[in-house]
């Protein structure tokens, strides 16, 4: 069973010099993340230049990260996508090409209703039998996905946790209290780690585990061992 916390590595898409996918460095960085104790690593996160790639490009990625980590750490593929049925075909190749979770942010574009987000996530949750991770990042959907909102999809049975892109610990903490348990709540931003274990959640899935991957696998440890 996955054990969903610590560190995790939003891994950057590394690209040759004619713009392809550069594939060999990705299984680089996959193996140096893993050598110094990240434990998990994210595909196709903001980092990894999800909204700018190509639907062949995405499943490149996610099919070379996952051969290469071949089973030591989990592996969460970005599979949000600007519509739903789009967001299903991508989580089901997600789960067929054997990535332990996808992570989906809120549709973009529009500023739907609660009852349309609820809508949206409940009907990739039924279509994909694969783990999924809520994403809320406001700064770049300009969308937000409310605890009451989380709250209630946490109750979806596949709905396994949120990573939260956001600042404010107050909000942070009635997802962490009042979704179902067990709910994984990840934060995206390093500085916020520690206090966001002190409030019960799992760890966080940031990019600064890209450049000090030692320090922040450090804090999460530390913790932990408590």
């Amino acid at each position: 069973m996955v054990k969903w916390e610590g560190a995790f590595s939003i891994l950057i898409t590394a690209y040759t010099k004619d713009d392809g996918i550069d594939g060999d460095a990705i299984r680089s960085s996959v193996d140096y993340f893993i050598r110094v104790g990240a434990h998990g690593v994210v595909a196709l996160g903001s980092y990894g230049e999800n909204p700018y790639l190509t639907q062949e490009e995405k499943r490149e990625v996610i099919d070379t990260v996952v051969d290469q980590v071949n089973g030591r750490v989990p592996v969460i593929a970005g599979t949000g996508e600007v519509g739903t049925d789009m967001t299903v075909a991508l989580a089901k190749y997600a789960l067929d090409a054997g990535a332990d979770a996808t992570m989906i942010c809120l549709l973009i574009y529009w500023r739907l209703p609660e009852e349309q987000v609820i809508g949206h996530f409940t009907s990739v949750a039924s279509a994909v039998d694969i783990p999924i991770f809520l994403y809320n990042i406001p700064s770049t959907t300009h969308l937000e996905l409310i605890p009451e909102i989380v709250v209630k999809l946490s109750e979806l049975d596949n709905l396994v946790g949120i990573k939260e892109s956001i600042s404010d610990l107050e909000q942070i903490g009635e997802v962490i209290q009042n979704a179902k348990k067990p709910f994984h709540t990840f934060v995206g931003m390093s500085r916020l780690l520690l206090d966001v274990l002190k409030l019960g959640g799992s760890g966080t899935f940031c990019p600064v585990v890209n450049t000090f991957p030692e320090g922040i696998v450090a804090i999460y440890d530390a913790r932990a061992e408590r």
